[in-house]
């Protein structure tokens, strides 16, 4: 009798071994996931604030280039001129 006592606790503390293991294996699995999310939301910010630095430095880039064109012909027009 008390071998089989001996024994189903060894098996209960087995089980709940087990049980632990899983427990915490899936608690650090969903906090892995809840990091992924962090992460994801986080890329997507600086890439949408990288994207719209891209743009304003091609604007940029546009209006400096069409300014030089205009200087450009400013000093075309005054050679004609004089």
């Amino acid at each position: 009798m008390l071998k089989k006592i001996v024994q189903n606790r060894k098996l209960i503390l087995t089980y709940l071994a087990v049980l632990l293991g899983i427990i915490t294996a899936a608690y650090f699995f969903i906090l892995g996931i809840n990091k992924v999310k962090t992460a994801e939301i986080s890329y997507n910010a600086v890439k949408t604030q990288v994207q719209a630095e891209t743009v304003k430095a091609s604007v940029l880039a546009s209006v400096k280039q069409e300014l030089s064109n205009l200087k450009r012909m400013g000093r075309s027009k005054t050679a004609v001129c004089i």
